[in-house]
Parts: structure tokens; C-alpha cells; sequence
């Protein structure tokens, strides 16, 4: 047996707590990557790798389920720290980016989410190309951005960017 704190078993239980996510059963999701978050805070440190992607997954479930404010500290927290610890170009830093405007999207304050989408869509492309899987990402959260603000045009130009576009 590999222990509750070996990093093998907190990878499967956020991969268990991604499953139960993507069938939204949330309530199921939480606590696990509650309780991998903790743990790597307790063995690994606030700033690792580990830790911080445990933090942006809670983040991103707290998004999921409208809790955008508790998301919003968490992906605040994440950025700077991956912004103290990592390369400034460095992919996990634009990711936490998306993820705080998509916080903040769901709180309706969309000059901020607008100017950190653009920001990291930026960054992504001249990083990892348009085609790449993150800059889709972001180029959908734009769009969905620009459909809440009743910008037909805007939204057009990026779904035409980003995974959505039909």
C-alpha cells in the first residue's frame, strides 16, 4: 500500500474527484479535492507544483458550482504564487489567469475577466500557438464573456477562435 499522503494516491483521488466532475456530482468531487488539497499543503508546501494544481482544481469546482468569489481567492492565491515560483511565460501561470477571469466572469465583473482573458490569450498564443488546447480555452471563456455582454461581435471572433466554433 502507497499511504494516504504518497503522491500516487492524492493523483487518483483528484483524477476520481475530475470523474465525478465531469458527471456533475459535485457533492462527491469536493471533499476529495478538499482533502488532496490539505494534504499536499501538509507534505508538500503551500507553493509546490502539486499543491497549486490542487488548488486551482478546487478553484475550478467552486467556479462550476456558482461559489465564484471562494473561486476568485483561490485563483488569486494560485497566480501569485505560480507567478513568484515559475518563469513568467511559464503555461500553469496563463492557465490561473483564465481561470480568475472566469471567476470573475461569473461574478459580472467583466472588465476585469475581459482584460485578463485578453492578457492570457496573448500570452498563450505567442507562447503555445492558437491551436493549442489552452488558447481555446481562453478563447471560449472570452466568448462567453462577450455573449453576457451582449457583444454578437466580439462573441463571434472568439468562438471562431476557441474549441466551440461550428
Amino acid at each position: 500500500a502507497l499511504g494516504d499522503e504518497h503522491q500516487v494516491t492524492l493523483t487518483c483521488m483528484n483524477n476520481l474527484a475530475w470523474i465525478y466532475n465531469e458527471q456533475h456530482q459535485y457533492q462527491l468531487a469536493e471533499p476529495l479535492w478538499v482533502e488532496a488539497l490539505a494534504t499536499r499543503r501538509r507534505v508538500f508546501g503551500d507553493d509546490h507544483l502539486f499543491t497549486l494544481i490542487s488548488a486551482n482544481n478546487l478553484g475550478m469546482h467552486y467556479t462550476a458550482t456558482g461559489r465564484y468569489i471562494e473561486a476568485e481567492r483561490i485563483h488569486r492565491d494560485v497566480l501569485a504564487r505560480r507567478q513568484r515560483t515559475l518563469e513568467a511565460q511559464h503555461p500553469h501561470i496563463m492557465i490561473s489567469m483564465t481561470n480568475l477571469a472566469d471567476a470573475l466572469r461569473g461574478q459580472k465583473r467583466f472588465a476585469a475577466a475581459e482584460s485578463l482573458y485578453l492578457k492570457s490569450y496573448d500570452l498563450q498564443v505567442a507562447k503555445l500557438g492558437p491551436a493549442h488546447m489552452d488558447a481555446q480555452i481562453t478563447a471560449d471563456g472570452a466568448a462567453r464573456l462577450y455573449e453576457l455582454m451582449n457583444r454578437p461581435d466580439e462573441e463571434a471572433t472568439w468562438r471562431a477562435r476557441g474549441r466551440t466554433s461550428k
